[in-house]
């Protein structure tokens, strides 16, 4: 937990309020998909394409910017706060990192559930 902590509080220097709280709401998907991998919990085809589906949308929230920059290379993002970077390379892999930490989480449930 405290390990989640730092990195979650660290990010905040490179990835905006909403796109880290929607990444930290990702546990439970992840919970949902261990569990049917380590505890082989049944779930239905339409669970499965929806947790799929689930963690798509949070990938491409990660990094928007790189997204939009696709389609129109003279978006600029601009905001009010000091971001430590505009790189959307730091910015995506900030946004991996915290993902992982949530998997790491999601992991530690389930083997206390398992114990």
């Amino acid at each position: 937990m405290a390990v989640q902590g730092i990195i979650y509080t660290l990010v905040m220097f490179y990835l905006t309020q909403p796109v880290v709280q929607t990444i930290a709401s990702t546990g439970p998907i992840f919970i949902f998909l261990l569990d049917y991998l380590i505890n082989g919990v049944s779930i239905t085809k339409k669970q499965f394409y929806g947790v799929i589906l689930g963690i798509s949308g949070v990938l491409l929230t990660i990094n928007g910017d790189l997204i939009i920059l696709m389609f129109d290379p003279t978006y600029e993002t601009t905001s009010e706060f000091n971001y430590s970077t505009n790189d959307s390379f730091h910015k995506l892999l900030s946004g991996f990192g915290l993902v992982i930490i949530q998997f790491i989480w999601a992991y530690a449930q389930i083997l206390t559930k398992k114990l």
